[in-house]
């Protein structure tokens, strides 16, 4: 037994899937949306516990070499030196995926804390690349690790 089926019957069912197509299609572009958003906010992160890592292995070596126990020397600086400058590497491109998010009309729940990572980091590169510090101030620097190291300076901090 053959069914008859009508020509507006076929093109109502068509049409239901073609806007259920759309919209999936719709919903997808969505999601790839909001998953860029989350993408761009992980990617913030890892600078900022990049950022924070850095600062902590600064942080740690100079006290341990103000206590005696490591040598605070020009090999430690230019490491510093050398991971600050590749910490700003990625901040062109980031700052691209970050302005592709905003357009959008998302937010970026750090993008304020990256931002502050990057100028601490941009200033001491900044202060670097001014020669700021002299071979003066470099001798002082480690006079005071020395003598705080024989307990001839305040504990620092």
């Amino acid at each position: 037994m053959t069914t008859k089926v009508s020509n507006g019957s076929l093109l109502r069912i068509a049409n239901e899937r073609l806007s259920a197509f759309a919209a999936e299609s719709k919903l997808m572009a969505d999601h790839h949306e909001a998953m860029d958003c989350v993408d761009c906010e992980a990617f913030l992160q890892l600078g900022i516990d990049a950022y924070d890592w850095l600062v902590r292995a600064d942080l740690l070596i100079r006290k341990a070499a103000s206590r005696g126990e490591v040598e605070y020397d020009d090999t430690v600086e230019q490491a510093f030196e050398s991971m600050a400058r590749a910490w700003l590497a990625p901040c062109g491109s980031a700052e691209g995926w970050v302005n592709r998010v905003l357009e959008r009309g998302h937010s970026l729940n750090n993008l304020e804390r990256f931002r502050q990572c990057q100028a601490s980091i941009e200033s001491m590169v900044a202060f670097l690349d001014n020669d700021a510090m002299t071979d003066s101030m470099r001798t002082l620097r480690d006079q005071a690790i020395s003598e705080h190291g024989r307990g001839e300076t305040a504990e620092f901090i």
